[in-house]
């Protein structure tokens, strides 16, 4: 009877605690992934992946409780999803881009689907451009000094484990090769933007 012993059985278990990491032998026991031997790889829904980014960027508000506050139209809001505004009658076209659960009907999952408005809402929103811009000017980065620790600091921050030396390489080939009047951003805020995009965040593994 108790909803959270349930919930505690199945964080626990075996199957759930699975990488997505691929084992043969597994495979070819069962192709299907019928008994979990790993995780199902998935994509971050709207709300973890606004309040990721936020996090990564060191400007997710915290705070618990309040009245509900407009998440799509203002870029500059901090506050996490859940406590965002949901207009019936005009839901927001970025809301709609990753698959927002219609608000008019009882939805037990959500679809998942791969658009072009969700690469360009990555590549050009206010909001993540706010975030790229925060991230290249958390302290970590700017104390870093040199352009390739400050493309490692970028690693730790945004996906959690070292860089390795081909993608060292490659960052400090981004760095050299962008205008630095490009766009509005500066070479640093727009490797970050890259980071922040790629799939290894994206995605839950």
């Amino acid at each position: 009877g108790s909803i959270k012993a349930v919930q505690r059985a199945i964080v626990l278990a075996r199957g759930y605690r699975q990488s997505s990491a691929d084992r043969p032998d597994c495979r070819a026991v069962d192709p299907d992934n019928r008994l979990l031997w790993r995780f199902r790889r998935g994509r971050l829904d709207l709300e973890a992946m606004r309040d990721t980014l936020l996090a990564v960027s060191g400007r997710l508000d915290r705070r618990m409780g309040g009245r509900s506050v407009d998440v799509a139209g203002d870029a500059e809001n901090r506050r996490r999803t859940v406590y965002g505004l949901v207009d019936r009658q005009s839901l927001p076209a970025s809301f709609r881009a990753f698959d927002f659960a219609s608000p008019d009907v009882s939805v037990d999952r959500r679809p998942f689907t791969t658009v072009p408005q969700q690469a360009l809402f990555g590549m050009n929103a206010p909001f993540v451009v706010a975030q790229a811009k925060a991230l290249a000017a958390r302290p970590e980065i700017q104390a870093a000094g040199s352009p390739a620790l400050q493309v490692r600091a970028l690693y730790r921050l945004v996906l959690a484990r070292p860089a390795e030396p081909g993608e060292v390489a490659a960052g400090l080939n981004f760095l050299a090769a962008v205008p630095d009047q490009a766009t509005q951003l500066s070479p640093l805020e727009q490797f970050a933007q890259v980071l922040l995009l790629t799939n290894e965040l994206m995605f839950v593994d």
